[in-house]
């Protein structure tokens, strides 16, 4: 019997194991773009967290619907404990999924070979599983190497999750290996880092950030607003990453930093300066290592004190002083609302004592949330806190569409892969760790890893990292 991690739809910190016996899969369908996979490796992160609490919205839950046949058992006895409330899991229960890699076992496709590896959006499950993977109109210029997941079942999913990409014929890469952990932990994240630096927060770019078309007027999508080159221009800006040891705050900043840099583009296109608040400041990147990460951007590093948060506020007011500072652009990567709120409500503010120091003009991004599940109360409290402060909710994969339509498709995959190639090559993010787990059952596998996810057991620089099959 082949274990499945259940996560509940309405209590996501609850879970249970379901057991199904594969010896009973039929037979691979007969078509010409069908596979069979089992998922190898991935990683865990507060994106599943989110990918729980909002399944129903986004259609993360129908990514991989709890297959016909699992039952609920025991998992000493193997004694078949369903009741008839069990009969249909996917009411109640679902598979949350998680990026990584995973190894066609059968395939009818011919460009993907038995034995292939693939890296995409998995079921945090070591049971075999059946894609569809087409391939890409030939006038969407997309890499060879991708295909587009085409069940029905799936169309309600944005892009990016749909998207697989055969990583080489045969499984030449060692998934045991930091490289491959640090890959599957980091690399999904990363390419938000990139969008933020280079498509939305970049006035000769400015990709709303949602991913609407470019000129999409205000009301497109009632309350959010329209997006044009003044909102990306960080020229006269401070950036202030909130939640900055997250593994996407700190691609946000290597791309702001080093590649922006690197590109020639800092002193022409700004910010003046990068705030980064967070826990763990001491295990973030030092961007003034290294001859290609020498940087001039003024960088501040602080936790999450009262007096560090009145100082950030004083810093930043003494670059408008010195330097012309006219706004504050707050990318929040998951802090408490309390902190964004005292920061926003600080660089409002016009400054005590009158004379020509103005309030500043400050834009929000949401980008993630905290790493805990959340209660129905909690998430509607941060939503309206949102709302209060006029925050823009980023979508990466609408970004991501509206990049690959400009830069061509391949020409942008393979922009993001070397990026990603030189920051793994630099230790880029900084002091990252990761934990292993294995399997699905038991404290040291994905049963153990969702626990101390949703207890908020690790460190903001530690991410999880499970080897479901070996």
């Amino acid at each position: 019997m082949t274990p499945i991690h259940l996560v509940s739809k309405h209590n996501n910190a609850q879970t249970k194991t379901g057991y199904i016996d594969q010896s009973t899969l039929p037979p691979l369908q007969e078509s010409p773009s069908s596979v069979r996979v089992r998922t190898q490796l991935i990683s865990l992160s507060s994106n599943n967290l989110t990918y729980a609490l909002a399944g129903d919205r986004f259609g993360w839950w129908s990514a991989y619907p709890v297959p016909a046949g699992t039952k609920l058992k025991s998992a000493e006895s193997q004694k078949d404990t369903s009741t008839d409330a069990d009969l249909d899991l996917n009411a109640s229960w679902g598979i949350v999924p998680a990026w990584g890699y995973a190894l066609v076992s059968e395939s009818t496709h011919a460009s993907i070979a038995s034995g292939s590896l693939l890296w995409g959006f998995w079921p945090t499950s070591s049971h075999s599983f059946d894609l569809t993977l087409a391939s890409f109109p030939e006038s969407d210029r997309q890499p060879d190497s991708h295909f587009r997941e085409a069940s029905p079942h799936r169309a309600n999913l944005m892009a990016m999750y749909n998207r697989y990409v055969l990583v080489s014929p045969s499984p030449r890469l060692n998934l045991d290996s930091d490289s491959a952990a640090q890959t599957v932990l980091s690399r999904p994240v990363f390419e938000c880092g990139v969008l933020l630096e280079k498509y939305t927060l970049h006035r000769h770019r400015f990709t709303h950030p949602l991913g609407l078309p470019r000129g999409a007027p205000a009301n497109t999508i009632p309350g959010v607003p329209a997006w044009g080159e003044k909102d990306a221009d960080l020229r006269k800006a401070v950036v202030v990453s909130l939640s900055a040891g997250t593994k996407t705050a700190r691609s946000f900043a290597w791309m702001l930093t080093s590649e922006r840099s690197a590109r020639g583009e800092l002193e022409t296109e700004g910010p003046r300066g990068l705030v980064q608040v967070t826990s763990v400041p001491q295990t973030l990147a030092d961007f003034a290592a290294g001859d290609r990460r020498k940087t001039k951007l003024k960088v501040k590093n602080v936790g999450y004190g009262r007096e560090e948060l009145r100082a950030v506020v004083e810093w930043v007011r003494r670059l408008q002083e010195e330097e012309g500072v006219e706004r504050v652009v707050m990318v929040d990567f998951g802090a408490a609302k309390e902190v964004t709120e005292a920061l926003v409500e600080g660089l409002k503010a016009t400054a005590e004592g009158g004379g020509d120091r103005k309030g500043l003009d400050v834009l929000g991004l949401a980008v993630g949330n905290e790493s805990k599940v959340y209660s129905g109360e909690e998430i509607q409290a941060r939503m309206a806190s949102g709302q209060a402060l006029g925050k823009v909710q980023f979508n990466t994969s609408g970004v991501r569409d509206r990049a690959a339509e400009v830069e061509g498709a391949t020409a942008y995959f393979d922009g993001v892969d070397e990026a990603w190639k030189r920051c793994y090559t630099e230790t880029g993010l900084g002091e990252v760790r990761f934990e292993r787990y294995h399997g699905v059952e038991g404290a040291n596998g994905i049963e153990g890893a969702w626990g101390a996810l949703c207890e908020q057991k690790l460190a903001p620089n530690t991410g999880i990292v499970v080897r479901l099959i070996s």
